[in-house]
């Protein structure tokens, strides 16, 4: 009887070690999130990459139900109904992709599997294994948006050139009506048309620089120099607005850049975010170089944020978050960002929004 006994628990501790292993290899695996569940949603194992997906660390999280930590309401929903599902069926579900929540606020997409484990015990526990496909799901939103900014720009290429030929000709002669002295009393009304044909000329040269064509001069530069050249308007515009800026540049590399452009790019981000922010507000200006060596351009502002809904949407020409706006600014910063290989990402938070412009590690010149 006594050797029956020891053979139990010889193969009850066998099956505990089976156990064991199969969470250790689960640990080791560092490019995939791995989460444990109960069949309540309560989690019961976190993976190193879960902890890097997630932003909380396994002591943070266990024993908690999955909606608190990484879900939205609809998606928890939907997770408890599969576990529910594949607790009668013993059949594993997916890959499907899911969308998450971040420890700081950020969403994120993975492509996700899940499946039942039975364990030595006889208790059943639900394994998510999952990828991040945030990137990819980014870089895909940035081709569609370079794709729209093509082909409006090619048509705004062509219709810019039309349009400023009759308007060259309609301001000329409306200077010269308005410097006669046969109609002063309607100078002012002069001065309106001039005002709104020059308004209706920058309409149009925005228009020109979302043109995917447009021919760039691109030398090696300092970014921090250019951003240096552009700084006495935006202080003044600040300053005059009761608001502050403060530009930190940092240690970075020369890159092949259009100097035009790149002023044209750094006022329009830095103007959005002075109409963005209330008087007293701080706006932080910053270049560094990232952990993959690639220079970046932050601006940061303490403004309301943008809303989830337009966040996939600007760039594009004609979505504004500002009453009046005519929705080009951001675009036009999209086509320059493109034309110098380089990328703008949009993110929001609990304390405002940063803009990040990373400039492609292939568009360097080593500095000396």
């Amino acid at each position: 009887m006594g050797d029956k006994f020891n053979n139990i628990e010889q193969q009850t501790r066998a099956l505990r070690r089976c156990d064991e292993q199969i969470y250790q290899i689960f640990d080791s695996i560092l490019n995939v999130s791995i989460r444990g569940y109960d069949a309540s949603g309560n989690i019961t194992f976190w993976n190193y990459a879960a902890e890097q997906l997630s932003g909380f660390k396994p002591g943070e999280v266990m024993g908690k139900p999955l909606n608190e930590i990484i879900l939205h309401t609809e998606e928890a929903e939907r997770l408890l109904a599969i576990l529910k599902e594949i607790d009668v069926t013993n059949a594993p579900y997916g890959p499907a992709e899911w969308k998450v929540k971040h420890k700081s606020g950020t969403e994120k997409y993975v492509y996700a599997t899940l499946f039942p484990l039975r364990l030595s015990n006889g208790e059943k526990e639900f394994i998510c294994m999952a990828v991040d496909i945030t990137g990819q799901k980014q870089l895909a939103k940035e081709r569609e948006r370079l794709d729209r900014l093509r082909l409006i720009g090619e048509m705004a290429a062509n219709l810019g050139h039309e349009i400023r030929n009759p308007l060259t000709t309609v301001y000329g002669y409306l200077q010269l009506l308005r410097n006669k002295q046969c109609c002063p009393e309607h100078r002012n009304k002069f001065d309106l048309m001039l005002a709104e044909l020059d308004r209706a000329n920058k309409i149009i040269i925005k228009y020109l620089f979302l043109a995917g064509n447009k021919a760039t001069d691109k030398k090696p530069s300092d970014l921090n120099q250019i951003i240096d050249g552009v700084m006495p308007s935006l202080w003044a515009k600040a300053d005059k607005e009761n608001k502050i800026i403060h530009w930190a540049p940092g240690n970075i590399q020369t890159l092949l850049l259009d100097e035009h452009e790149i002023r044209l790019l750094v006022d329009n981000i830095v103007q959005n975010a002075l109409e963005a922010v209330d008087q007293g507000c701080m706006i932080r200006i910053s270049t560094f170089m990232d952990d993959a060596r690639v220079v970046v351009l932050k601006v940061q502002d303490p403004g309301p944020g943008i809303p989830g809904e337009l966040l996939d949407k600007l760039g594009t020409p004609f979505v504004t978050t500002k009453p009046g706006g005519v929705g080009l600014g951001l675009a036009v910063c999209f086509s320059i960002a493109a034309r110098h290989n380089a990328r703008i990402f949009l993110q929001p938070d609990f304390t405002g929004t940063s803009v990040f412009v990373k400039f492609s590690a292939n568009g360097n010149e080593k500095s000396d």
